[in-house]
């Protein structure tokens, strides 16, 4: 810490508006921080703020999204003030909080090319446990394809929380957080599982008969009006998939499905699915294939949109990449894969946005760790 009077304290209401003001530049938006400032000290997480003559100039939340586990978020730093222990200052309050609360970890998310943030939570004491792969789904360009090629039928639901520990079975082989980029991450267990499935995030493919194909976190739309280029986009992150291909591909298409129906309902604005996956898990080479397949098939609709024979050798080459992988979707029995023309809901023209319909974006955020115990 520099020479100048810095005071960690807890944050106050009256905070927000000096906390808006110095953060307001974080993003080409601005930045959530200070709108989120309330929610945060109603739902009980320790905010911290480094006071300077009775002006804050730094602030972090430290929440605690399940028994045991603390997590780090929000760290913002007066432009003015950086480069002077203030953010280590803050973190070192967030652990001591933590520990005083019974945590037994903390854990913080970083984009991989933050490296200032990075170099902090390297320094104080944090270990990088995962990798997060990040990739982006165009549902306008994924599903009005019609139908998939029939295979055995999937139903998707969301999971009843009597069956955590049977999806956690099956889970635990894949994967080993909870979460979403941009969100908290907890560690896969039964209970956490459980408690996902009691707020209604997870989801999960089964067969007719109740066998769980696959499973993943859908978090909620979020719709964002300071897009760079200026329109409204809708968005929804489904992450921490694990099971099998065919039942990650009808996740995927029903949440794309949802997602493009609730942007129309908004006006036609656009939308965009955002899945994620951890590098260690199977799921990565999974989307990776889900990709691939789903290029092919936006490829065929573009030929026979430009009226190419069906015999066309990527349209041949799509019909048999999917044979083996796809399946028809349900929801509690209602279609959900492909969308047929209605009055209520019409396919979005294929001009509406370039490019293929999923895309590994190259962005990759870095999940972090620092045992509270003592322990590693």
């Amino acid at each position: 810490m520099s020479d100048i009077s810095v005071m960690i304290r807890k944050a106050r209401l009256e905070d927000e508006p000096y906390i808006r003001e110095f953060t307001r530049h974080t993003f080409h938006f601005g930045d959530y921080v200070a709108d989120a400032l309330p929610g945060w000290l109603e739902e009980g997480c320790d905010v911290w703020v480094a006071d300077v003559g009775g002006i804050p100039v730094g602030v972090v939340c430290t929440g605690y999204p399940a028994p045991g586990e603390a997590w780090f978020q929000g760290m913002r730093v007066h432009p003015e003030y950086r480069r002077q222990g203030i953010a280590t200052a803050l973190t070192q309050a967030c652990i001591k909080g933590a520990q005083a609360r019974g945590a037994r970890v903390a854990r913080v998310i970083i984009d991989s090319d933050n490296y200032r943030s990075i170099g902090l939570a390297s320094s104080i004491g944090f270990r990088q446990v995962a990798q997060l792969i990040e990739f982006d789904v165009y549902p306008e360009l994924l599903i009005p394809h019609g139908p998939l090629p029939h295979g055995p039928e999937l139903v998707i639901t969301k999971l009843e929380p009597h069956r955590a520990e049977e999806a956690w079975e099956l889970a635990k082989e894949d994967i080993r957080y909870i979460g979403t980029c941009y969100g908290e991450w907890v560690f896969l267990s039964p209970g956490n599982l459980r408690s996902m499935a009691e707020r209604g995030y997870m989801l999960v493919a089964h067969t007719p008969s109740g066998k769980i194909s696959a499973g993943a976190l859908l978090d909620d739309w979020y719709q964002d009006d300071y897009t760079q280029h200026s329109l409204p986009e809708l968005e929804q992150e489904i992450t921490s998939f694990f099971g099998s291909l065919e039942g990650i591909r009808a996740l995927i298409h029903h949440a794309a499905k949802a997602l493009c129906e609730e942007a129309a309902r908004r006006g036609d604005i656009l939308c965009r699915l955002r899945p994620s996956a951890e590098d260690q898990s199977p799921a990565l080479e999974m989307l990776r294939q889900i990709a691939k397949i789903e290029q092919t098939r936006w490829e065929a609709a573009r030929g026979r949109a430009e009226g190419k024979s069906p015999a066309d050798d990527t349209l041949a080459s799509g019909v048999a990449l999917e044979g083996k992988l796809s399946s028809r979707v349900a929801l509690e029995g209602e279609p959900t894969s492909g969308i047929k023309p209605t009055e209520k809901h019409k396919p979005i023209p294929l001009t509406k946005r370039q490019g293929p319909p999923i895309v590994e974006t190259g962005d990759v955020m870095l999940l972090w760790e620092y045992p509270l115990d003592g322990t590693d």
